[in-house]
């Protein structure tokens, strides 16, 4: 390798298909950040708390914020900020998202390291790790994140040189198992390909996305790596949560479309309810509030490599049939309804008669 790793951390990404805002505020502990972050002032109003690690996870998240979201950021979602647990080694702490109305989230576990790391084998230790490192913080904090869907690791580095294009060209190959995470098996020609599918626009910072794994590298000289390479993890995070949104919401239109019958009125309450979050969901992704040119290239890019337009597009196709159903019961219902209320005046009519 040409170039030796100054620094690295690895984000431990978790997609949380169930938790309740309302079980986290009975921890005293939790219930606490969670009033400070409903009655936070908008991002952009906050003063900059610096974009050193050494600030800390909260501080960095904060600042990085900044950069991407206008107001609060993403409409009912609230950020919890856990310390590191000894249990789990290099951690630096864990960041849960929570999504108040659809009840998921995304659980983050960082580490960091120093100069000479080999973030290649910390990668793979977060892979043998990613079973049991969220039920140490449910244990600890009890934020039942245990039950997550599946894990995500985005690794980022930054590394003693000052020419990124010279260390793709000569490390190509590094690069693109630094990004795979070498589990793949992929070929050269493969790993040099990863390599070359930049979308920053950034001189100094290379970032590549995939909906399974993520990675940012950075120079020596881009004193606010860290600061930047957590905006882009939090941009993945955003992505993580929509995938969960709309992956609930499919499960819960299929399960509604079974259940919507004549003999089972009731399912007429929870066929509207999932429009309702249908439209609230596309409605709240569709007008995400980002403050930059920069921030919204990356929201796209980021986008379309998660398939999210491929997943709204299998949803609101969902979404439609289980409207026509729910139109259709109605439909029934109302002549159900109109044949009871003619049968009713008939009966009434011939007992006056009498």
């Amino acid at each position: 390798m040409a170039a030796s790793i100054r620094a690295g951390m690895v984000a431990s990404i978790f997609d949380v298909p169930r938790v309740s805002i309302e079980q986290l505020r009975e921890r005293p502990d939790l219930a606490r950040q969670i009033l400070a972050a409903e009655q936070s002032q908008p991002i952009d109003q906050v003063a900059e708390t610096g974009c050193d690690p050494e600030s800390g996870l909260q501080a960095m998240y904060r600042s990085s914020a900044g950069w991407l979201f206008y107001d609060k950021g993403i409409q009912d979602t609230v950020r919890l900020f856990l310390p590191a647990h000894p249990g789990i080694d290099d951690c630096w702490g864990a960041s849960l998202l929570v999504d108040t109305r659809f009840c998921a989230g995304v659980m983050t576990i960082w580490r960091k390291y120093g100069a000479g790391a080999d973030l290649l084998r910390v990668t793979k230790e977060a892979w043998d790790s990613s079973g049991h490192d969220p039920h140490l913080y449910d244990q600890q904090f009890g934020t039942d994140t245990d039950d997550n869907e599946r894990f995500y690791p985005f690794v980022i580095a930054q590394f003693d040189t000052a020419d990124l294009d010279a260390l793709i060209t000569d490390d190509a190959q590094y690069i693109g198992r630094l990004f795979s995470g070498d589990v793949g098996g992929e070929s050269q020609s493969q790993l040099a390909q990863f390599a070359r599918d930049n979308i920053s626009l950034r001189e100094r910072e290379r970032l590549y996305v995939r909906w399974t794994n993520g990675l940012a590298i950075y120079d020596r000289e881009m004193a606010d790596w860290a600061c930047a390479a957590t905006r882009a993890v939090q941009i993945f995070e955003q992505m993580v949560l929509v995938r969960r949104i709309f992956l609930t919401l499919s499960e819960r239109t299929d399960s509604c479309f079974r259940n919507l019958t004549l003999f089972h009125p009731w399912g007429l309450v929870e066929g509207n309810r999932v429009l309702q979050d249908y439209l609230v969901a596309r409605a709240r992704f569709a007008t995400t509030p980002v403050q930059s040119v920069e921030a919204e290239q990356l929201f796209d890019s980021y986008s379309s490599h998660f398939g999210v337009p491929r997943q709204l597009s299998e949803a609101e196709w969902r979404i439609r049939l289980l409207d026509q159903r729910v139109q259709w019961l109605k439909a029934q219902w109302l002549g159900l309804v109109a044949v009871a209320v003619f049968v009713l005046n008939t009966a009434l009519a011939i007992f006056r008669s009498h």
